[in-house]
């Protein structure tokens, strides 16, 4: 089986983040250039754990296999926070700021604003 048929975005298996793992490598886009994966300790870091006492600001690319937007949106519904705000860059992978810094940089003046206002 291909990898791209591993891929399943919709129930993540050891499979599937095997193959998104030889993808991102083979095409040079690894996060971490030894290859370890940081995203298993953000989740343990973050699991259950919902409760802020600051704002919660979350910028997400629709298309990000990093940080899974699903998983992400899922995570956002479930904090409690004094105020929450979730912004979506539309066509985007994980590298917001590299790939799109106008767009990364209006959302983080929105977000001063908005804290400004509070």
């Amino acid at each position: 089986m291909d990898l791209v048929n591993q891929l399943t975005p919709d129930n993540i298996t050891m499979e599937h983040i095997s193959a998104k793992n030889t993808i991102i490598q083979k095409y040079g886009y690894d996060m971490i250039t030894n290859g370890s994966d940081y995203n298993l300790a953000a989740t343990i870091i973050l699991k259950d754990r919902v409760d802020y006492q600051v704002p919660f600001y979350n910028i997400n690319g629709d298309k990000d296999y990093q940080t899974n937007y699903k998983l992400a949106r899922a995570y956002f519904e479930e904090v409690n926070a004094p105020y929450k705000q979730m912004f979506l860059m539309e066509n985007m992978t994980h590298g917001l700021l590299e790939s799109d810094s106008e767009g990364f940089s209006e959302m983080i003046h929105q977000i001063a604003e908005i804290e400004r206002e509070r």
